[in-house]
């Protein structure tokens, strides 16, 4: 289940998120440290379900205010629309 690719400016555009499976956060984070080195960023690979962001929305996390803020949305759908999925299967 993909629902969210964004590129997040709120730490100076180090942070990359990113919502996949658990699964695939490995190879993720491995094809991303072999370009960021060579483009001279760290990336921050997070992965949440819609379950933890209907959970950080609710609680009005600083962070996640900031991702809905300042995301640029790579693939799928925006941040603040993901809170209401939950419970859904959704697909970029």
């Amino acid at each position: 289940m993909r629902v969210l690719a964004a590129f997040s400016k709120a730490f100076d555009g180090q942070i990359i998120t990113i919502h996949f499976p658990d699964r695939l956060l490995p190879p993720i984070r491995d094809n991303l440290a072999v370009h960021s080195e060579r483009m001279g960023f760290t990336p921050s690979v997070v992965g949440l379900d819609l379950e933890d962001i209907s959970r950080l929305a609710r609680d009005d996390d600083p962070w996640w205010s900031s991702v809905v803020k300042d995301a640029i949305v790579l693939g799928g759908r925006r941040p603040e629309e993901l809170p209401s999925l939950a419970g859904t299967e959704v697909h970029g």
